[in-house]
């Protein structure tokens, strides 16, 4: 990092930041009859200006008529199979059934479903466990009830009309809603891009239900019982609880503008009551109430490039890359804003700590070096992206944490003592001595940094490969990350980070990892392997035990 890009009040430790307390900011449209289209706000000027008003102190990011480059949000989460208490669950779409493996005695067996499992998650806790399965090729969705305590647990498949190949569980376990989300190279009609499936898992009650909603399902939250589609054209509404057949929920709009792209807009629904909303080139975050439709409106210098939530969905943090800001305000009382400036730290994303005392802050845009067409240094455009800035939400301090490499993605810990880190790579550096070779090499490697929240230390471990995701412990005492290499002769590898100590052991695998997942004082590692291999790590004494073979095994039976 070059301090010396940096303000000279943002170098110190920890300070307060500089911010603006700004009454009554918020304003309010409705979303009814007369309401929708090309609305004007009553904040002035067209909704969804282009950024015009600006601050000129920014650099390219601001004003201009030009929304800021999008940042790529990525999740540093490890996807996974679905795990009980004992027992975890991979889909199998080679022998169209759920592989069953015991983590204590490596046993396994194999759950027939339909054709093609796709997405699998466990519902339920204990002896009640059980498991909903995606069928893309039959479609249709099976539930695996009793899932670990059942030698032979009841299976029951429901025909979902179309293919399915997303799952989300509410959190107390009474649904699940899936939707097809299609991906590049597959066929788009297979699925429905306006239709859900809700899924009933109460023992005695399941069912499976169609709905229609909003065009192109991108992520389902849920509160009490109620299941929010977030789709391209608003917020689909369910009520679960009262479901009794196939049905349809008419999207709640987002924006005032019906024929709006939603490329880079950004749909966080708190209490399942408001739609905080973001719109790539709109001065606001838009707060939408779902029941009245009617939408308050809170002003910003610059389009947000990110907005969160704190973990007990009372406040809103939007992050405005182009002026430097970040603005604060409790979802009761949008019209308190705080502004909180930033310096020449030019955040654009925010990780909220799941205790939600931090806000972890970062940019993943990387700047540009234009080479001296005479020899000279070159001119950086924008800063490295080589910093965190760690916002304490309590005290409204700050710390400063100077990296080796660029930021990709942030994942806290539970108790929101650590983070973890992963780094992009920069292939531009100009190498002129041994010292800027050594940080040429830096640069060009893959890794991942390791962040101790409360003082700013920050360990760094350079990798081969990129790291896939990161999966934490819900205590906080341990991270994985998985080194998957795509050369065939290549060496893959489980990353093993002790939280605690910051030590850090590498665990050789024998093929590239895909998923990983704690079931009991385990961690399974699945691999992609033609006959299948799963490893497990026992957290207590770091022994590793592989199983091989059960997609090979169970085409033979």
């Amino acid at each position: 990092m070059n301090i010396a890009r940096l303000k000279p009040w943002i170098l110190c430790g920890c300070v307060a930041l500089a911010a603006a307390t700004l009454p009554s900011c918020g304003s309010s449209e409705s979303f009814g009859s007369s309401g929708a289209g090309f609305n004007t706000d009553s904040t002035g000027g067209t909704d969804g200006n282009d950024g015009a008003d600006a601050t000129d102190g920014a650099g390219a990011d601001a004003g201009d008529g030009e929304p800021p480059p999008p940042e790529d949000e990525q999740a540093a989460t490890l996807p996974g199979p679905a795990a009980g208490d004992s027992h975890v669950f991979i889909a199998s779409g080679r022998l169209d059934a759920v592989v069953r493996i015991d983590g204590a005695s490596l046993d396994l067996d194999l759950l027939e479903v339909g054709l093609d499992p796709t997405s699998i998650a466990a519902f339920g806790s204990g002896d009640d466990l059980g498991v909903v399965v995606t069928n893309t090729g039959s479609e249709d969705i099976s539930i695996i009830s009793k899932a670990e305590t059942d030698a032979e647990p009841t299976i029951s498949t429901f025909d979902a009309g179309a293919a399915v190949n997303r799952l989300a569980v509410a959190p107390d376990s009474s649904s699940a809603v899936a939707w097809y989300a299609p991906t590049a190279g597959e066929p788009i009609d297979i699925g429905s891009l306006q239709e859900v499936r809700v899924v009933r898992l109460e023992a005695g009650k399941l069912a499976v239900f169609t709905v229609g909603v909003g065009f192109r399902p991108l992520s389902v939250s849920f509160d009490d019982e109620s299941a929010y589609v977030v789709t391209e054209r608003g917020v689909s509404v369910i009520d679960v609880g009262s479901l009794k057949g196939d049905a349809f929920a008419p999207p709640v709009p987002v924006s005032p503008d019906p024929l709006e792209s939603a490329l880079d807009r950004e749909v966080l629904v708190a209490r399942g009551t408001t739609a905080i909303v973001r719109r790539p080139a709109a001065d606001e975050v838009r707060l939408i109430d779902l029941t009245s439709q009617e939408a308050t409106l809170v002003p910003t210098s610059s389009p947000p490039t990110d907005i969160d939530l704190s973990p007990d969905e009372t406040e809103v943090v939007a992050v405005l890359r182009a002026t430097s800001e970040v603005v604060r305000f409790g979802l009761d009382t949008p019209d308190q804003v705080t502004v909180l400036d930033m310096g020449e730290l030019p955040a654009g994303q925010a990780t909220m700590t799941p205790d939600g005392r931090y806000a972890v802050l970062y940019t993943s845009v990387q700047s540009k070096e234009i080479p001296d067409p005479e020899g000279g240094p070159p001119t950086i455009l924008g800063p490295r992206n080589e910093w965190l800035v760690l916002l304490d939400m309590d005290a409204g301090t700050q710390r400063v944490v100077a990296l080796e490499k660029g930021v990709k993605a942030v994942e806290a810990s539970a108790d929101g003592k650590r983070a973890v880190v992963l780094h992009d790579r920069w292939t531009e550096t100009k190498v002129t001595t041994s010292a800027s070779q050594l940080t040429a090499d830096i640069d060009r490697a893959y890794g991942f940094s390791v962040v101790d929240i409360a003082s700013g230390y920050a360990k760094l471990e350079l990798t081969t490969v990129s790291p896939l995701g990161v999966l934490l412990t819900p205590g906080g005492e341990r991270g994985f990350v998985l080194l998957p290499n795509p050369e065939p002769s290549g060496e893959n590898a489980l990353i093993d980070i002790d939280l605690g100590s910051f030590a850090i052991r590498s665990i050789r695998l024998g093929s590239p990892p895909v998923h990983a997942v704690l079931v009991g004082d385990r961690l399974a590692i699945s691999q992609d392997h033609p006959s299948g291999r799963v490893t497990f790590l026992t957290l207590g004494t770091g022994k590793t035990e592989t199983v091989t073979g059960f997609q090979l095994n169970g085409l033979i039976r």
